[in-house]
């Protein structure tokens, strides 16, 4: 495996343990992960790419994950959540 490929899976680790730690810390329940969508911003040097990943196959799983993605992300609120 190449450098860059084992360094993007070093991040995409501890982001995903860091978002799911703040998680357990924040809620006392047990939980169960569903579908996961993972998006990736390529440097290509002179150009980037955008691409995403989905655990799920269905494509409006695809379309919810995203689309509540990008609404967190607009959000004014830090803590917004479902």
């Amino acid at each position: 495996m190449r450098p860059e490929t084992e360094e993007a899976l070093d991040r995409v680790t501890a982001l995903a343990r860091e978002y799911l730690e703040s998680i357990e810390q924040r809620d006392t329940e047990a939980f169960k992960v569903g579908a996961i969508g993972v998006v990736f911003e390529l440097d290509f040097g002179e150009q980037g790419s955008i691409g995403y990943v989905c655990s799920d196959d269905r494509y409006w799983i695809h379309a919810a994950l995203f689309r509540e993605a990008a609404r967190q992300a607009e959000s004014t609120d830090p803590n917004s959540e479902w």
